[in-house]
């Protein structure tokens, strides 16, 4: 049986806070195999393939310090997974208050046009054509 300890000990052994590291552990396993955090209190077990995959994701973010993101090549925005590498920003939760707001914003317009430059991943454009389909994007 694998338990959540097992994933954090190599972490907090590195010099990282324990939230960070159980946050990037769930960040993890839910992109790569959809396992949520609460599988662990439900003792829900991982294939040891698994396993070797998410321990060798975990030795080379431990070893490089190069952000989880990277690592994986995705990141979580406004509810989707984005591609990113190590040439665009890694989408931060602050950004998706930005989104909120344009997207109040936008209801006040008939035919709201966005235009997003310089893009990188294009979640904050995607984003907002997503949420609201009246919302034309130049990107």
């Amino acid at each position: 049986m694998m338990y959540l300890k097992t994933f954090i000990d190599p972490y907090i052994s590195q010099g990282f806070d324990f939230n960070e590291a159980k946050n990037e552990i769930s960040f993890v396993l839910d992109v790569l195999f959809n396992y949520k955090y609460k599988n662990f209190i439900l003792n829900k077990k991982l294939e040891n393939w698994q396993i070797n995959k998410a321990q060798k994701i975990f030795k080379e973010r431990t070893k490089s310090k190069r952000p989880i993101q990277h690592i994986l090549g995705r990141a979580f925005f406004y509810g989707r997974i984005f591609f990113v590498n190590e040439y665009t920003l890694i989408p931060r939760p602050e950004t998706e208050l930005l989104v909120n707001e344009v997207l109040k914003i936008s209801k006040t317009f008939k035919m709201p046009e966005i235009l997003d430059i310089g893009t990188g991943t294009g979640c904050i454009g995607l984003s907002l054509m997503l949420e609201n389909s009246q919302i034309k994007s130049d990107m």
